[in-house]
């Protein structure tokens, strides 16, 4: 494939995340991986390298591509994240005008101006921000009766099944093409859990013996994009059929790990910072209790995802990391 793209859908047949190979499957080296030596062998899938540089732009288009859009003029949704930012340039590739994005007043203003910046008409929710996928108030509330309305559409990432189908291709089908079912352990972060679910589900029907880790935010702790402890229960797909166990990650771990991956040539985010430390925590404690052996199994492989890249987050890595 010669990455040469022409014509009048040039740039839509360059979007289309359907005509690219397979997003990068990378082995950490033994500087990033203490375990290498024993056997063991961790890979990030290095899903930010679309064109949009964040894993968020293949549910967006999954989501556009599979909606009954006739008559439709405008999409609506409930997010001020790199869902809404895809979704925004991508609306006038399915015919739509444009895309409303529904959030809250405490966005920061570097965000919001981001979210203009692509297109996106703003408007700032009026209720009670809440985990809760089907809330009686508040901006998914709001997104669904705007919806509802003529000429708009509601996609609703948090409930669409179209979400978690794009993973199941990108991530568990490209997986499972290149390792086939010897993957030990896969880790994602637990976002709107979309990502998490179709991915392992389909890496679970081709070998029920892989271990799924899901990372996600410790209570009390900030980290973009995915949900902490309190939000899990309320979360639109059924995760919890999927994982085996859930590591819960403080921001300093998060970004502190991010940055082990930058320095190597990795320009990953910290969501990317807190699967890597959920593998290298599980596998140590694994060793710690006696069952290194079980890690070799399946090859040995452990994969976890890289969602984005740490350019959005500069100021918040000196922050958490008080780097000098």
């Amino acid at each position: 494939m010669k990455n040469f793209y022409q014509g009048d859908d040039a740039i839509k047949n360059y979007l289309n995340p359907h005509n690219k190979e397979y997003f990068p499957l990378v082995e950490l080296d033994s500087d990033l991986n203490p375990y290498k030596d024993e056997g063991i062998h961790i890979y990030v899938k290095v899903m930010c390298t679309n064109p949009f540089m964040n894993i968020k732009m293949l549910p967006a288009w999954s989501m556009l591509e599979n909606a009954d859009l006739q008559g439709k003029k405008y999409a609506v949704e409930y997010s001020s994240g790199n869902t809404v930012t895809s979704m925004s340039v991508l609306a006038s590739y399915f015919g739509l005008e444009g895309v409303k994005a529904i959030i809250t007043g405490d966005v920061p203003e570097h965000k919001q101006k981001a979210l203009r910046l692509v297109g996106a008409d703003l408007i700032i929710s009026q209720g009670d921000p809440t985990p809760k996928v089907n809330p009686p108030t508040g901006g998914i509330k709001e997104a669904i009766d705007m919806g509802q309305e003529d000429g708009y559409i509601n996609l609703h990432q948090y409930i669409n099944e179209f979400a978690p189908k794009a993973s199941e291709e990108f991530i568990g089908k490209e997986l499972v093409g290149v390792l086939g079912g010897d993957i030990n352990t896969y880790c994602a972060s637990i976002g709107t859990s979309g990502t998490l679910y179709g991915s392992a589900k389909y890496l679970k029907e081709k070998n029920k013996d892989t271990f799924v880790l899901a990372s996600a935010i410790e209570t009390g702790e900030s980290i973009p994009g995915p949900r902490g402890r309190g939000a899990l229960p309320f979360l639109g797909f059924d995760w919890q059929s999927v994982v085996d166990d859930v590591s819960y990650v403080r921001a300093k771990e998060a970004y502190g790990y991010s940055l082990k991956l930058i320095r190597k040539g990795l320009f990953l985010g910290p969501s990317s910072g807190m699967q890597y430390f959920s593998v290298l925590e599980y596998i140590k404690k694994m060793i710690d209790n006696g069952h290194k052996d079980k890690l070799k199994e399946r090859g040995g492989n452990f994969v976890f995802l890289g969602c984005d890249t740490m350019h959005p987050y500069i100021d918040e890595y000196f922050k958490v990391l008080d780097i000098k």
